[in-house]
């Protein structure tokens, strides 16, 4: 249920900007993309290049997610790899996912953005400026990714002990 692999592909190809919002950091992938696989594989056409990319994109945030669901379970649970393997495959045979992740279209890179920003968010020891990256990344692909900035910051001010040192060291990390 697709209709904009077509002007996606054509925005990469000619350098150009599709609809609103113009999703940069998508048509920047998928302009690289395009010129390695074209480069590596001959004889395809630009359409199967591009549904790759989608596939590749999609079966990423599926493993992301694994890592993310195996990551917040690890303390909790007795047997944490077999609820992040059926997390994981649930969200590979998921509709709407696996529609979206076999034509051309945008929405497997905010998938695996998404898982991104889990992995990051849960992971104990992960570093501030991974998570700066990955908003950063969110936003550039679809401005969306700023409607999961509060949860972001709730989180990160939760898991700091609360209070307003915690709140000022959060949004300065976000900033």
């Amino acid at each position: 249920f697709g209709a904009d692999g077509a002007e996606l592909l054509t925005a990469a190809l000619s350098n150009g900007v599709p609809h609103p919002p113009g999703y940069p950091l998508y048509i920047l992938l998928l302009q690289g993309w395009l010129r390695l696989t074209s480069w590596l594989v001959q004889g395809q056409n630009f359409a199967w290049y591009g549904n790759l990319l989608s596939c590749l994109l999609a079966a990423a945030s599926v493993g992301v997610t694994v890592q993310v669901v195996s990551t917040v379970l690890v303390p909790q649970t007795k047997w944490p790899w077999l609820w992040a393997g059926l997390t994981g495959l649930a969200w590979a045979v998921a509709p709407l996912g696996w529609g979206q992740a076999v034509i051309t279209e945008v929405y497997a890179l905010h998938m695996l953005l998404v898982a991104l920003l889990g992995l990051v968010l849960f992971t104990p020891r992960a570093r501030w400026w991974w998570l700066t990256l990955v908003i950063a990344l969110g936003v550039a692909h679809h401005l969306t990714f700023f409607l999961l900035l509060p949860a972001v910051l709730y989180y990160r001010w939760r898991t700091a002990g609360g209070g307003w040192r915690a709140l000022w060291q959060t949004a300065a990390i976000m900033a």
